[in-house]
């Protein structure tokens, strides 16, 4: 009987990391909507696209797999869906202000974006391929479990293209709400595994520190990145290129 609690509440767990992830995912877009550079948003929409692609690819294993949680009804509305999502944001890739070009390693923030960049890319491939292996302190998983790992994953390496897209900003203030979007859902993350620990209790006491203490080394790199962007735009000339 404990051993079903502590299974319902893990599923709990990865239902509330992927919605974090849905959330922490449009926070870069809010944060930059007020910008003069309408071609901050080339790397949001590649996101969008990498993600939705991934989930389509998601819906598909799950549905295949004997007993597994989709039937053909799940398959048809979160794939449609996800294609719609994916359409949505190719066309505006194609209609909107294309970057400038690259600019890397002008600014500090510019090499910390990068380090934020490997960071996401490396977590989502190792989420999205092993999901068995990353759930940690689960005694018994299943597909269900592993279909939102996936979905976690997917979203967590989209943002690895909005990182990279960073040094291609022509302003600094835009990099410096850039950061501060990315610090918001460190800490919200941080939320999270706090919770998750210390309510449901689904988490060993190695299992909490390591991913705590994994959430504050990358919520310093990223406040480092926040705090060494100065506060007034500047803009980049074309001439720097």
């Amino acid at each position: 009987m404990n051993q079903q609690y502590e299974q319902k509440e893990y599923h709990y767990f990865l239902c509330m990391m992927y919605g974090f992830y849905i959330i922490y995912s449009i926070l870069v877009p809010l944060y930059l909507l007020n910008s003069m550079d309408r071609s901050v948003f080339y790397g949001h929409h590649w996101s969008k696209v990498v993600s939705s692609t991934l989930l389509v690819f998601n819906d598909i294993i799950s549905y295949n797999i004997k007993d597994g949680p989709w039937n053909y009804k799940y398959l048809c509305l979160f794939t449609s869906y996800h294609i719609v999502n994916l359409l949505i944001n190719f066309y505006f890739l194609r209609i909107e202000d294309k970057a400038w070009g690259r600019h890397p390693y002008s600014d500090k923030v510019d090499v910390i974006a990068r380090i934020d960049s490997l960071i996401y890319l490396i977590t989502g491939v190792l989420v999205y391929a092993f999901p068995d292996k990353v759930m940690l302190d689960l005694e018994e998983t299943q597909e269900s479990y592993t279909t939102l790992c996936r979905s976690c994953a997917a979203l967590i390496l989209s943002l690895s293209f909005e990182s990279y897209c960073l040094s291609e900003f022509l302003f600094l203030g835009d990099k410096k709400n850039f950061m501060f979007a990315r610090v918001l859902g460190s800490l919200a993350k941080a939320f999270v595994i706090v919770h998750a620990s210390l309510y449901w209790k689904i988490f060993s006491l190695n299992s909490f520190l390591l991913l705590f203490a994994s959430d504050v080394v990358y919520n310093l790199v990223v406040v480092y990145g926040y705090l060494v962007t100065p506060n007034h735009p500047k803009e980049k000339l074309k001439n720097d290129e």
